[in-house]
């Protein structure tokens, strides 16, 4: 998006690249079987820039110059529903008024949205931190507004952290780290779960660390996404050994390169089985992965998801 609401299609003096896959072949020839097989298509918004989104959802006008955008994209595509994905907000001095215009956007949107189709759907995506703290969306509202909340039950922790961790901790070691039961128990106070949609990663995050040691210190600057493909490829062509954190329920790995220790802390279907149990033993609406393609060419991520579901 940039600051005048309009959706941004040039970066860098190149085209976005979402909106260059968006106008591709291969996402046309995506959408078009989708439709064959009757499966919901969404339009997915971001914004990762505080002062943006503030610009933007303080401002009728600007507010109604995306919310039209939008809608023309969906309409082009013939989208079924738009999943809202703005991450980040502005600083302390415009956060008593961040709730409030959200949701003034989110409830402008869906008007929209659903005007043509009142079928469609508004997907708005929660990090963790936020639903913990409730701060600083006015969630039971949002709650109310958004048809689905995907809550993204990863990143716990990040690739910039001072210590290694498990991505997508099921449960956490002490009180001082969020783990995704923390985090679902604080959204079932706050949202009807009917709405709720699990998160999660296909990924983990590998970095340059000082020891062999579980959780051990990280070089600054030395964290890296690790896709599941890559760590199974890892894993095969080195021969590693997996190690397993009971309390999160993740599994992790140390290995050499030359004279630099790597620890990758990632996902696996034992992680992953862990967290679909979860999600059906809370009885939420779904769950979501981020993001296909991660998996590779391993199908054996589907293969547990029909045995699951």
């Amino acid at each position: 998006m940039a600051e005048d609401g309009s959706l941004q299609t040039v970066q860098d003096g190149e085209t976005e690249p979402g909106w260059q896959r968006l106008s591709s072949g291969a996402v046309t020839n995506i959408l078009t079987e989708a439709k064959r097989r009757r499966k919901k298509t969404f339009l997915s918004i971001i914004s990762f820039d505080a002062d943006i989104t503030d610009a933007i959802i303080s401002d009728t006008e600007k507010r109604q110059r995306l919310i039209n955008e939008i809608i023309t994209v969906v309409k082009d595509h013939d989208f079924d529903g738009v999943d809202v994905d703005f991450e980040y907000f502005p600083g302390d001095d415009n956060l008593a008024d961040f709730g409030s215009q959200f949701n003034q956007f989110l409830q402008e949107l869906k008007a929209a949205l659903k005007k043509p189709n009142k079928a469609a759907v508004l997907s708005v995506d929660i990090y963790p931190k936020a639903l913990i703290y409730g701060w600083p969306y006015q969630l039971p509202e949002l709650g109310k507004i958004a048809d689905q909340i995907i809550i993204m039950a990863y990143d716990y922790t990040q690739s910039s952290a001072d210590n290694t961790g498990p991505v997508a901790p099921i449960k956490s070691q002490n009180e001082k780290e969020m783990s995704i039961v923390q985090t679902m128990k604080a959204a079932l106070t706050q949202i009807d779960k009917t709405k709720l949609i699990l998160g999660i990663p296909l990924y983990g995050y590998e970095w340059r660390v000082v020891s062999e040691a579980p959780r051990s210190q990280t070089y600054w600057g030395s964290g890296e996404m690790a896709s599941y493909a890559r760590v199974k490829e890892l894993i095969k062509e080195k021969n590693l050994t997996v190690n397993w954190d009971e309390v999160a329920y993740s599994p992790w790995l140390t290995y050499r390169e030359g004279w630099q220790i790597k620890q990758i802390y990632f996902e696996d279907l034992k992680s992953l089985s862990g967290k679909i149990e979860l999600a059906q033993q809370l009885d939420l609406q779904g769950i979501a992965f981020w993001a296909l393609g991660y998996e590779g060419n391993h199908r054996e991520i589907w293969d547990l998801l029909k045995k699951k579901l």
